[in-house]
């Protein structure tokens, strides 16, 4: 933070959620990450803790976009369905108004090829309204 608010930038992008919560009906074989520590299985991190990890972080990125004049802007990683099948994320975007999205079209066009459960229309139909 004190990097930032020597930079002084009008936005910072942030991966979303960290560590990448991954359905475990997927084969995640082709997706990339650095190791294992960037991601968790659906089945090992609840849609509560998920929920509750999520609250923080929004109020912590609220602070500290306000102490440094920044916009946070939150970009998805790979995506399970406590994004795309609940209204959680929404809420949380319509809650914390500072807070944006990004929609990585490329990502969400490899996830739909990755994972027969995801669809990129749709999500983008979610939250591009957001």
């Amino acid at each position: 933070m004190n990097y930032l608010a020597s930079a002084k930038p009008k936005y910072v992008l942030f991966h979303y959620p960290k560590p990448v919560i991954l359905d475990d009906r997927v084969d995640w074989s082709k997706w990339r990450f650095a190791d294992r520590k960037e991601y968790v299985y659906e089945s090992n991190f609840s849609v509560n803790e998920f929920l509750e990890h999520s609250e923080y972080l929004f109020q912590w990125l609220s602070l500290k976009s306000d102490e440094h004049n920044f916009i946070p802007v939150l970009e998805f990683d790979a995506l399970n369905k406590y994004i795309y099948q609940t209204d959680l994320l929404e809420e949380l975007l319509n809650k914390y108004r500072k807070i944006k999205l990004c929609l990585d079209t490329g990502r969400l066009y490899l996830q739909e090829k990755v994972d027969p459960f995801f669809s990129s229309r749709q999500l983008i139909k979610k939250y591009a309204k957001v």
